[in-house]
């Protein structure tokens, strides 16, 4: 009955050849996460993008196989959430991972809220007393965002942004992000659900 199920669903059908070391890291920066948020931001054409790292399960390791299969992608990530868009503010931003490093410091638990990031993107902070943790810096494409302070410097300069539905919600507190105006990310007329915009990117890294 399993090699049945098997045949029947392509569970064990490769996909593509692994080709890149996807190591999985659920409260900090990751390659796994990195690479779904570049390839969130590929397909909606944005700055910038961010998912939250809740969405990955597994890490997809270049030494676990040689090639990639469904079976393999489903243990990674199952999700068929659709991407989108917003327009976002520096001072938004700031918001944003303010909420992102609220449990930055709390070494006994997950980081829940912590987003993983597009590649172009970069968030510095500190640690202060009582278990709080400051943001004093985010930069993208190299260029920074806050002063010297950690203020914005332009608090209404916007930025396009490809993000999940979930935190697009105002889920895991990020109520900021919660009433901006959402487009959903399409691909030739259609919806791009996380799961296949992480098989199809997997695709393309073979080929590249």
């Amino acid at each position: 009955p399993i090699l049945e199920y098997e045949k029947a669903t392509n569970l064990k059908t490769p996909i593509a050849k692994r080709v890149l070391n996807l190591t999985k890291k659920y409260s900090d920066a990751c390659p796994l996460g990195t690479f779904i948020s570049d390839a969130m931001r590929k397909a909606g054409n944005t700055d910038i993008a961010f998912h939250s790292t809740g969405f990955t399960m597994y890490p997809m390791r270049l030494e676990d196989s040689e090639f990639i299969t469904k079976y393999d992608i489903d243990q990674v990530i199952c999700a068929e959430s659709t991407i989108e868009k917003i327009e976002i503010t520096s001072a938004q931003l700031k918001e944003v991972f303010e909420n992102t490093t609220v449990f930055r410091m709390h070494k006994d638990r997950g980081n829940q809220k912590f987003l993983q990031c597009s590649q172009n993107m970069s968030i510095q902070g500190k640690h202060l007393r009582n278990k709080e943790y400051k943001i004093i810096q985010i930069s993208i494409n190299g260029e920074n965002l806050l002063d010297k302070n950690s203020n914005p410097i332009e608090p209404n300069r916007t930025y396009t942004c490809t993000i999940d539905p979930y935190i697009g919600a105002g889920e895991q507190g990020f109520a900021v992000l919660k009433d901006l105006q959402k487009t959903k990310v399409l691909h030739n007329g259609c919806e791009i659900p996380l799961n296949e915009l992480f098989k199809n990117a997997l695709i393309e890294a073979e080929k590249n």
